[in-house]
């Protein structure tokens, strides 16, 4: 199914968020052209981060309002337009796990240059995230070291230069409150953990995807 959203509030938010990353042109080599192998890593990053916020809006309806706490409208909000810069039909679900059908992506790159530019964008979003985890090593080792504390007091650091980190640094409050059942703590801890980690994997991910396409093709 095509995700395509037209809602006028939803546009706005993803058009503010594209200007944002305009800042990444300051913070990176904005001259680098990904691979399809990477924008396809960006792509699952992007549904990963919808789903995170459809979790989160879950959880946080069984808490009273706090105003320390992520805002149910305004995730539902950033889901949405999260949803709005990718298509379902560019991943295929397989075994609990998704892969690239590489030919939808292909064929909607090849389209027009606006659906490139759109694609190139989503890889910005994910590379800012990815080079805040660069520079931040040490929450990597903490988290395999299963260090829960310095994680949460930490994990909203790596998406510093994204324009909605406050609302994402909200669910430190939550984590912290123990308003939330030990379940819901840890989807929430899991969600962000498995974000980070499959992004600290991307030159491995980058890899094991072009070896597998090449693979296909044999």
């Amino acid at each position: 199914m095509e995700t395509n959203n037209t809602n006028p509030i939803v546009e706005m938010i993803v058009q503010a968020f594209f200007t944002s990353l305009n800042e990444y042109e300051n913070y990176s080599n904005s001259n680098y052209k990904p691979c399809i192998e990477e924008i396809f890593l960006a792509i699952t990053f992007c549904k990963n981060l919808a789903d995170f916020c459809e979790t989160g809006r879950e959880i946080l309806k069984k808490v009273p309002y706090n105003p320390n706490f992520p805002d149910i409208n305004r995730l539902k909000l950033f889901e949405r337009a999260i949803k709005s810069l990718y298509r379902d039909d560019f991943m295929i679900e397989e075994e609990d796990q998704l892969s690239p059908n590489w030919s939808k992506i292909t064929s909607y790159i090849k389209a027009s240059s606006e659906n490139e530019d759109r694609l190139y964008n989503i890889w910005k979003f994910y590379d800012i995230v990815r080079i805040n985890i660069d520079e931040n090593p040490a929450i990597i080792t903490r988290i395999k070291n299963g260090d829960k504390n310095y994680f949460i007091n930490n994990f909203d650091e790596l998406f510093a230069k994204i324009s909605f980190k406050d609302d994402i640094s909200k669910f430190k409050n939550l984590l912290l409150s123990r308003k939330i059942s030990p379940e819901d703590e840890e989807n929430i801890m899991q969600f962000l953990v498995c974000i980070i980690e499959d992004i600290s994997e991307h030159k491995i991910q980058v890899k094991e995807l072009k070896e597998a396409r090449r693979n296909k093709k044999k």
